[in-house]
C-alpha cells in the first residue's frame, strides 16, 4: 500500500487542476477527432481486408482476419501513444508549454501523467472505433460468440492506461524529432512486431521455444494476447 500513498496525498486543488488540464487537451482533441477516425478506417479497413479475404489463400485459417482485428484494436492505442510522443517532443524542444503545467500548483508527475490520461483516451477511442469498421469489412464474417464483453473492456482499459504511459516513456528519451525515426524503428517496432501481433504466443512457442519465453519479458506481449 505504500506505493500507492502519493495517490492519496493529491489535494483537491490540485486534482480540480489535473481535471482542468485533461479537459483542456479533450476539447483539443474533439477539433481533430474526425481526422483521427478517418485514419483508423482507412487503415484497419485495408488490415481487416487482406487478412480475411486475401491470406486464407496463402494458407492460413480463414480466422485469421479475426486474429489482426484485436491487434488492430491494440495497435491504435500504440499509433495514437506514438501520435503523442511526437507532439511531446515537440513541446518539449520548441514552444514548452509543459513548463506552464509545471508551474501550476500540481505535482509533477501529475503533470505528466495527464499526457497519459489523455493518450489513453484518445488510444481507446480509435481501438474501440476499429471494431465497427471491422464488421462493415468483414459482413456477416463478423461473430465472436465467445467473447467476454465485460473483460474485453477492462482489458482494453489497462492496455489504454499502459499505453498512454509508454508513450510519456518514449517521450523522455527522445531528444528532438530527428530521432523520433530512431525510437520508432529501434525501440517501438522490435516491441510490436516481437509482441505477438501477427502471430500468438503458443505458435512462437511452438516454433521457438526459447524466443517465445523470452518475449514474456516483452509488455506488448501481453496487450496482443490479452
Amino acid at each position: 500500500m505504500k506505493a500507492l500513498d502519493f495517490l492519496f496525498k493529491i489535494s483537491a486543488n490540485e486534482l480540480r487542476v489535473f481535471v482542468q488540464l485533461l479537459h483542456r487537451d479533450l476539447r483539443v482533441l474533439r477539433q481533430s477527432i474526425y481526422g483521427k477516425m478517418v485514419n483508423t478506417t482507412i487503415w484497419a479497413s485495408i488490415l481487416i481486408f487482406s487478412n480475411h479475404y486475401v491470406m486464407p489463400y496463402l494458407g492460413l485459417p480463414t480466422s485469421y482476419g479475426k486474429f489482426m482485428l484485436a491487434g488492430a484494436i491494440v495497435v491504435q492505442m500504440l499509433f495514437q501513444a506514438m501520435s503523442e510522443v511526437s507532439v511531446t517532443v515537440e513541446d518539449l524542444t520548441g514552444d514548452k508549454q509543459i513548463t506552464y503545467s509545471l508551474g501550476l500548483a500540481l505535482p509533477p508527475w501529475l503533470a505528466f501523467f495527464r499526457y497519459a490520461v489523455k493518450s489513453a483516451i484518445q488510444g481507446l477511442l480509435m481501438g474501440f472505433f476499429a471494431i465497427p469498421v471491422a464488421a462493415v469489412v468483414m459482413g456477416k464474417d463478423f461473430s465472436f460468440p465467445l467473447v467476454s464483453v465485460p473483460k474485453m473492456i477492462l482489458m482494453c482499459g489497462i492496455q489504454s492506461i499502459f499505453f498512454g504511459c509508454f508513450a510519456v516513456w518514449v517521450a523522455s528519451f527522445t531528444k528532438d524529432m530527428q530521432a523520433y525515426e530512431d525510437v520508432w524503428l529501434r525501440v517501438t517496432f522490435p516491441f510490436w512486431m516481437l509482441g505477438c501481433y501477427t502471430y500468438s504466443w503458443m505458435i512462437l512457442r511452438r516454433a521457438m521455444p526459447w524466443l517465445s519465453y523470452l518475449c514474456l519479458l516483452n509488455p506488448f506481449t501481453y496487450a496482443m494476447e490479452g
